[in-house]
């Protein structure tokens, strides 16, 4: 087993797991996960953060965004990456829902072109049945399955939001920040979510009121917990009518803190 030591000029120091606090002393060591961490006499362990660190953003201009449902979110997507350390990004998709069908065992499944994976999320509108934010159970080139009560036979839309999806090794806490110039084409109450995977963050929720034409700012700053694979999406909501928005200047970032 490798011994601390130097080799040349070089302190070695072996990964180990959380040692056992010595009161009255600090302790710096190494973990399997490849992150550098210190702990104080009191037994509390921080990562020790360098100048290599995990972020990301995704923006996007003119980005017009169809809303067919009231009061039902709408995933973003079509937005681009920006700077990532840590993360990856998709710009997601979405495509007509030509058919609904019961596939026996709790899932619905949706006649839809895509390229989604099992453990994707989507929003699905337009429906009168199946409305709402779901995850993929299993999809094809051709449809995708959720998990939901069979209704009837439906057409709709659904949506996978642009993500960012953290890398092995970046789960923290993160300062998120998101700012948006959207411009109406109604007077309505639109409201803009984040979410991680399928959960809404509130905290980095934020509606504005639009007059036709208008040209607003809205955003949030929120501290976002990840974990590694999670994903992070926004989508918006029509809380009044079904009057589309241009989302003129929407940028996303996060920073691992």
């Amino acid at each position: 087993m490798p011994k601390t030591g130097f080799e040349g000029s070089v302190l070695v120091l072996p990964e180990t797991t959380t040692p056992t606090a010595l009161a009255d002393h600090g302790k710096i060591y190494f973990k399997s996960d490849n992150k550098m961490y210190a702990q104080d006499g009191a037994g509390t362990e921080v990562e020790v953060v360098g100048a290599t660190t995990n972020l990301a953003e995704m923006q996007a201009q003119s980005l017009a965004q169809t809303i067919d449902t009231i009061s039902v979110p709408h995933a973003v997507s079509g937005m681009s990456t920006g700077v990532v350390s840590g993360w990856t990004f998709d710009a997601g998709h979405t495509a007509a829902i030509s058919a609904a069908a019961d596939q026996g065992g709790g899932l619905v499944r949706f006649t839809a072109t895509n390229t989604l994976a099992a453990g994707d999320w989507v929003t699905i509108t337009g429906t009168t049945s199946y409305n709402g934010v779901e995850q993929v159970v299993a999809a094809t080139g051709s449809n995708f399955d959720v998990t939901a009560t069979f209704a009837s036979n439906e057409s709709g839309t659904f949506a996978q939001g642009s993500h960012l999806i953290a890398g092995t090794g970046s789960a923290g806490s993160y300062l998120m920040n998101w700012a948006n110039t959207g411009v109406a084409s109604g007077n309505d109450v639109f409201q803009m979510d984040c979410y991680v995977e399928g959960t809404s963050q509130p905290k980095g929720s934020a509606q504005r009121k639009f007059s036709t034409t208008d040209t607003g700012n809205f955003g949030a700053t929120a501290i976002l917990t990840i974990a590694d694979d999670n994903v992070m999406w926004f989508a918006v909501t029509n809380t009044d009518g079904t009057s589309n928005i241009t989302h003129a200047f929407f940028t996303v970032t996060l920073h691992r803190l």
